[in-house]
């Protein structure tokens, strides 16, 4: 009885210690020298977790949302692979993926820039370890400066 008691506690404590692997949020950006706004919703899930490392996680993540800049609109539509390091609530977190924008005048999928079919960032993290919150900030593409906020599930 001992053995299964303490067996559950360690399992129920390494469950809270880490990062929660799911999480949803949402983002919103601002290019202010091209009048571009965006606002996206995401979906995230680390893939691969390193609990020993400073180096905490690699995750997929994929988003969806409106964009509006001068005289044009759209949807982007993106996946990225991230990294993310540190040990305790802040961390950092950059990522490279792909984008697909939508155009809704010409109704067309191309890029909002000549050939950038890239998404990517590079940014500040706050998720406690076992914590249900998650804010970002950073400077990304398709989100520009970009601020998200939302919630980790197992």
């Amino acid at each position: 009885m001992v053995f299964i008691l303490k067996g559950f506690s360690q399992e129920k404590a390494s469950m809270t210690d880490g990062l929660k692997k799911n999480s949803v949020y949402g983002t919103a950006g601002v290019w202010i020298e091209d009048m571009y706004g965006n606002v996206t919703m995401n979906y995230e899930r680390m893939l691969v977790v390193f609990p020993a490392s400073f180096f905490q996680a690699i995750s997929i993540r994929s988003g969806a949302g409106p964009w509006v800049a001068w005289l044009s609109e759209g949807i982007n539509c993106f996946s990225v692979i991230s990294v993310v390091g540190g040990r305790s609530s802040s961390h950092f977190e950059t990522g490279m993926g792909v984008l697909f924008t939508y155009w809704t005048e010409s109704k067309e999928w191309h890029p909002i820039v000549n050939d950038r079919h890239f998404a990517g960032n590079f940014g500040y993290r706050y998720q406690k370890p076992g914590g249900k919150f998650v804010f970002r900030a950073g400077l990304g593409w398709p989100e520009g400066f970009y601020l998200s906020l939302g919630f980790c599930f197992r």
